[in-house]
């Protein structure tokens, strides 16, 4: 059997919500969709640890020596794949309508705060790389060809303060229907890797990293700048860019293909840009 008042119910709740306010609620709920990559990340090290006899005389220059342990840097450009980025927002402005609303003085209403959790994957794409081969003693033992590529995610809980400025003023939206924004804040960031190291001596394989995974939580710094949309009194779009910026460490330690105990270091810096669209609720 239908049940007409419970229809009767949703559509007053939306009539509700499209009839023009006295003044307009400012906190908000805000879903995020978007996309994001990362510039250059740096390059990993690779501490060799061969368990096997040295060789009777010194190999030649131009190959990877058996028996020594070496140290591996890859110079590598670090080049990510693009990605889908998604997550929530929670905010306020601070005027005196609304679910936080309180007396606050009329020029506060150009502020606000918002905090948001976002996620996305951040893949090292496998590029051929140049490979730096040096002994624990720091000789030189020449250049090898090489390949790196790492899969891991990024977590991004950020923490932002927020002015805005309003323009397209009515009797819905007094502060203005057109909202240019911009946020800067602290965030925490929470990330995981996952790399694999190649180098190659001659038609073999001199070297082999896939450690399995690491993860780490570091301070980040993350900028916002975007233009919000209010279509109703609380209902609104927006598109913004997000820069972030960390610097996290993973070590791995692990049996390499000789077997001996290796480790591999990676310090990348993180210069993370996104695009977000994002539709949020006020009230």
């Amino acid at each position: 059997m239908k049940q007409p008042g419970r229809m009767w119910v949703i559509v007053a709740l939306a009539v509700l919500l499209a009839l023009p306010t006295a003044a307009q609620a400012e906190m908000f709920v805000e879903g995020l969709l978007g996309g994001t990559t990362a510039a250059d990340m740096g390059s990993p090290s690779f501490h060799q640890k061969d368990l096997t006899p040295p060789p009777p005389a010194p190999p030649p220059p131009d190959t990877l020596p058996d028996g020594i342990d070496s140290l591996l840097k890859f110079q590598t450009n670090g080049a990510t794949s693009p990605a889908v980025i998604g997550g929530i927002r929670l905010g306020v402005y601070f005027v005196p309508t609304g679910t936080l609303g309180c007396n606050y003085p009329d020029w506060m209403k150009y502020f606000g705060f918002y905090t948001d959790f976002t996620y996305h994957k951040l893949n090292v794409t496998r590029t051929p790389c140049a490979v730096t081969d040096f002994t624990d003693a720091g000789n030189f033992n020449g250049y090898f060809p090489g390949s790196f590529s790492s899969t891991g995610y990024v977590a991004t809980w950020a923490f932002m303060f927020s002015g805005r400025y309003g323009f397209l003023p009515d009797s819905e939206v007094p502060f203005g229907r057109l909202q240019p924004f911009i946020g800067v804040g602290p965030a925490i960031l929470f990330t995981g890797m996952k790399p694999q190291a190649v180098a190659f001596n001659g038609n073999t394989v001199g070297g082999y990293a896939q450690p399995g995974g690491d993860f780490a939580v570091v301070p980040a710094l993350a900028v916002d700048a975007g233009i919000r949309y209010m279509v109703f009194p609380h209902i609104s779009l927006d598109l913004s860019f997000r820069y972030r910026y960390a610097q996290p460490n993973f070590k791995f330690n692990f049996t390499d293909i000789h077997g001996g105990t290796s480790n591999l270091n990676f310090s990348p810096t993180y210069n993370l840009f996104s695009g977000l669209f994002g539709v949020a609720y006020h009230f």
